[in-house]
């Protein structure tokens, strides 16, 4: 009796059956190195659910052909039904990989500059990560490299943890967990994550791994040395080791050249940057720079207001001219700066250096540029960084106090930075007969009219940093490594108050949950007066 009607410890053996069999996945899933485990338990789990079965079957057998079970039924096709279309839409978001960043400050989304560099590959690129299996870098570097994949197929991935396959790890000298190794073409690039904020910064580190190993030779950036420049070892506020270590991270190699020890530039410079010069520059070195550019060569020069060094001649040949004023900005200042202090946000939608730049640049102490329009058929300018209407180059630097002087000072908008390079012949017309004295067409020449905006102390100011290197990876012929780089991750915690708290507890724990309830109670007890 105690069978047929289903009393005893049979009450509970389905309730028993079902937490074991849940168990016994568990175990599979989460220890799959203990089979015998798992299996015991899936068998008691059986025995329970079949001795339930035998105990209640008349019970079961008439729940199943009564009316509740043909309600039943259909309820239940109708949840298949949700089901199957839950999982049609996830296969869907699967297989087109859809995704949708809803930070406020877009950190996991990836960067104008490496979206166009991955949907510019033209060779494929294989990428391998020495990465735990059961580490938390792993999931961090998935979820990059699944975003990289997204915008081209030339992008192989392989994860290796170095403790199951140590004879690949030895293959590639990998030592150490957390190793990224990049390869094209016969080229080699690494990244090596550290710390948390190598983690914080794995975009950028990952897209200056993919410059490098893309680009078929290493160019060469000189910083002319001699004049009073910022010096690229200095780590001090007015030195330049952040210009180095920004150009060094995008695959350039970073020398500094002494023209009165060289003579010349040498062939392989790919560009030559006059950074904050403050004294003249002999006449032969002034001679070896005028012979670089009409070779052909890229030259930036950071000209700071109040001082001369000789090169102002060659900028006039270029059609540059740097003019005796010191630029105040009214429009737009920073918080506790002079009206010296210049922040621009007007830029050149026209030239690939600015066309998609959006970010403040700020100038401690700038002056203007102007281009000789005379020079316009030999070459062709473009206004970099401008600017607004309420601004104006002051003239007059011993007058202690600053306001616009309309016959003296110079009416804004003014230019700041110019990009010259030479024109191209006019249609129709054949290009001019070479001479010593005529720049190579594929010569490039920026100018800005203050070089500390470069040094340490403003490099990661707004978009200073970012400016410089877009300028010189046109010098060098870069143009896909132009845009801005990517973001730094910054946390945004959520902070509430008291009354705040309070409220997302009763909602979240209280209302909602006991919406739910009460509504799977009126709809039970409406399903049982039908």
């Amino acid at each position: 009796m105690a069978v047929a009607g289903g009393g005893g410890w049979t009450r509970w053996a389905g309730a028993i059956g079902l937490i074991v069999a849940v168990g016994g996945v568990g175990v599979d899933l989460f220890w799959p190195q203990r089979p015998l485990v798992s299996g015991a338990l899936e068998l008691l789990a059986v025995a329970c659910l079949a001795a339930y079965v035998t105990a209640h079957f008349q019970v079961i057998r008439a729940a199943a052909f009564g009316r509740a079970a043909r309600l039943g039924l259909h309820g239940g096709l109708l949840l298949l039904v949700f089901l199957a279309v839950i999982v049609l839409v996830n296969v869907l978001a699967v297989r087109h990989n859809l995704r949708w960043d809803l930070s406020g400050s877009g950190q996991f989304s990836l960067s104008p500059q490496t979206v166009k560099i991955l949907k510019g590959l033209d060779r494929d690129v294989t990428v391998t990560l020495f990465v735990q299996d059961l580490g938390p870098t792993k999931g961090v570097l998935h979820a990059l490299v699944d975003s990289y994949q997204q915008y081209t197929r030339r992008l192989t991935v392989i994860y290796v943890d170095p403790e199951k396959r140590p004879a690949v790890a030895k293959q590639y000298g990998v030592t150490q967990y957390d190793t990224v190794v990049f390869e094209s073409g016969g080229q080699e690039s690494r990244v090596r994550l550290l710390g948390p904020e190598d983690l914080d910064n794995r975009e950028q580190l990952f897209t200056n791994a993919l410059i490098r190993v893309l680009r078929t030779e290493k160019k060469r950036i000189a910083f002319l040395e001699g004049h009073g420049e910022h010096a690229l070892d200095d780590a001090g506020q007015s030195g330049f080791s952040a210009v180095k270590e920004g150009l060094e991270r995008e695959g350039y190699e970073v020398v500094g050249l002494s023209l009165a020890q060289q003579g010349s530039v040498p062939e392989k410079i790919t560009a030559l940057v006059i950074g904050g010069a403050t004294k003249f520059m002999a006449p032969q070195e002034m001679e070896a720079v005028r012979g670089y550019l009409n070779k052909g060569g890229r030259l930036l020069v950071l000209a700071d207001p109040l001082t001369a060094t000789g090169i102002e001649p060659l900028l006039a040949d270029w059609g540059v001219t740097l003019d005796q004023d010191l630029v105040i900005e009214t429009s737009i200042s920073l918080f506790g700066a002079g009206l010296e202090m210049v922040v621009a946000r007007t830029y050149s939608k026209t030239h690939v250096v600015t066309r998609e730049f959006s970010l403040n640049t700020a100038f401690p102490a700038v002056r203007s540029l102007r281009f000789d329009a005379a020079k316009a058929s030999t070459f062709s300018h473009e206004n970099l960084v401008t600017t607004s209407d309420k601004s104006w180059g002051e003239t007059d630097l011993k007058n202690q106090q600053v306001e616009f002087d309309r016959l003296r000072d110079l009416k804004g908008p003014l230019v700041l930075a110019l990009a010259v390079q030479t024109a191209p012949p006019q249609q129709g017309q054949p290009p001019p007969a070479p001479a010593a004295s005529t720049p190579s067409s594929a010569a490039r020449l920026v100018v800005f009219g203050d070089s500390d905006f470069a040094t340490n102390g403003f490099f990661r100011l707004y978009g200073n940093g970012d400016l410089l290197l877009n300028v010189i990876n046109w010098l060098g012929a870069d143009e896909e490594a132009i845009s801005i780089r990517p973001k730094e991750a910054n946390a945004s915690p959520l902070i509430l108050s008291d009354e705040q708290e309070g409220i997302f507890f009763w909602v979240s724990v209280v209302v909602m949950p006991g919406a739910a309830l009460l509504a799977g109670l009126v709809a039970w007890q409406w399903r049982r007066r039908l």
